[in-house]
């Protein structure tokens, strides 16, 4: 297997975990907004940071993807690394998220 297959195929694995994961925020979503109705539809200080929390490690997440795509041959193992912090990231705010309001 040639780096250029590896990469391709790297990428191809980390697109599909990206949609897994805008899936999954979907989920969260709903779940927050199941909560917020519970509660009279006011939304509380920790529901608003639970958000902004997912929905911010979820941009920093497609950015890293974007730059991992653009990324020269070079700098491709540091991008990598990068992208897989930032999808760990993700994943444990929904975790998080859930765990508090499911």
């Amino acid at each position: 297997m040639t780096y250029d297959t590896c990469r391709s195929d790297y990428l191809a694995l980390a697109g599909a975990k990206l949609i897994e994961i805008q899936a999954k925020v979907y989920i969260v979503k709903a779940v927050l907004r199941n909560e917020i109705a519970k509660r009279d539809g006011c939304e509380s200080e920790q529901l608003r940071r639970s958000k902004r929390q997912v929905e911010h490690f979820m941009t920093t997440a497609q950015q890293k993807l974007e730059d991992l795509r653009n990324t020269e041959d070079e700098d491709w193992e540091t991008a990598r690394d990068s992208f897989n912090t930032a999808w760990e990231d993700v994943a444990q705010s929904i975790r998080t998220a859930v765990a508090k309001f499911s």
